[in-house]
């Protein structure tokens, strides 16, 4: 017999994996604590409501009593927890992403950050901060004319995986293929697009006729 001496009128629930049965209302949060109204829960997340109610029926399962929705304080802790996890973990790329960036300043700089060694410190393939320190270069050269370089680098310092690096190369080099046509192509008509691309081919041009 199940132990209602704590309910005077229980009800109870099916668990068909082992058919165990147990009060509802112990299976809504498991403990003593009462469940939170919608504008405690966004309090605790540190959101407003709309971004809870989106989150409803996806990451949070209210019960709907008496024409409110209650929330397991359980429930919302997980979320808390797993969105503090996500923001730790953005805030250790964004570190990352510094830390490579300051790297190659002092590279540039004279001070000798091999980018074998930027590789160690940051625990990425050599060849992921190969490309990066070419678009670092480039971009540098553009004076920020070009597409952000922090994006890229922050995409393809998160990519989980090799053919996901591989797109992001893909990309860029198409953007800069594509960049360098229009170029020349505006050139052609006496007018200039866009103008990171024509800077750096500016710069390349007077040291060619120099050699000659």
């Amino acid at each position: 017999m199940p132990d209602t001496s704590d309910h005077d009128a229980p009800t109870y629930v099916i668990t068909m994996g082992d058919m165990r049965t147990m009060p509802a209302a112990k299976r809504q949060t498991n403990t003593d604590t009462p469940p939170l109204t919608r504008a405690e829960v966004a309090k605790r997340l540190g959101r407003d409501i709309s971004w809870v109610r989106r989150r409803e029926g996806r990451d949070l399962h209210p019960a709907l009593r008496d024409g409110i929705n209650h929330f397991d304080p359980e429930e919302v802790e997980q979320l808390r927890a797993r969105l503090e996890a996500e923001d730790t973990a953005a805030r250790a790329a964004d570190e990352v992403v510094d830390l490579i960036h300051r790297a190659f300043e002092h590279h540039a700089g004279g001070v000798r950050h091999t980018l074998d060694s930027i590789a160690t410190q940051t625990g990425l393939e050599t060849r992921a901060i190969k490309r990066m320190h070419a678009i670092w270069t480039e971009t540098q050269l553009s004076i920020g004319r070009r597409p952000p370089p922090a994006l890229l680098s922050r995409a393809e310092l998160l990519a989980k995986d090799q053919r996901e690096a591989l797109e992001i190369e893909r990309y860029y080099d198409e953007f800069s293929l594509r960049c360098e046509r229009e170029w020349e192509e505006d050139r052609l008509r006496g007018r200039m697009a866009c103008p990171g691309t024509a800077t750096l081919t500016q710069k390349r041009k007077p040291a060619r006729r120099q050699n000659t």
